[in-house]
């Protein structure tokens, strides 16, 4: 089964504060939407990030599948992908300078 998870743009309010607790600073910033595609498949969830970064999770044929601890492992490890990437653009980025 393929589905699709739409995350609409919100507003992100913060309160930055100092070492003593008091306010320094107010604001907020938006979140872009994003979309996540979630495959489910026999013993294999699949889970495809909107820059196009992929995370799997397969469970043993022995063991009961349960959907969202697949959808947890294979968002976290498409998540790691991503983070992998930007830190290389990063990285390539600081080497540009």
């Amino acid at each position: 089964m393929k589905t699709t998870i739409v995350y609409h743009s919100v507003r992100q309010p913060f309160t930055e504060f100092d070492e003593q607790g008091d306010v320094v600073k107010q604001g907020s910033f938006m979140l872009r939407e994003k979309t996540e595609e979630i495959i489910e498949q026999d013993n294999e969830t699949v889970v495809f990030l909107d820059d196009g970064s992929k995370g799997v999770a397969k469970c043993h044929p022995d063991d009961i599948q349960r959907s969202g601890t697949g959808r947890k492992i294979a968002y976290l490890r498409a998540k790691l992908e991503y983070t992998k990437n930007e830190l290389k653009q990063a990285i390539k980025e600081t080497h540009r300078r």
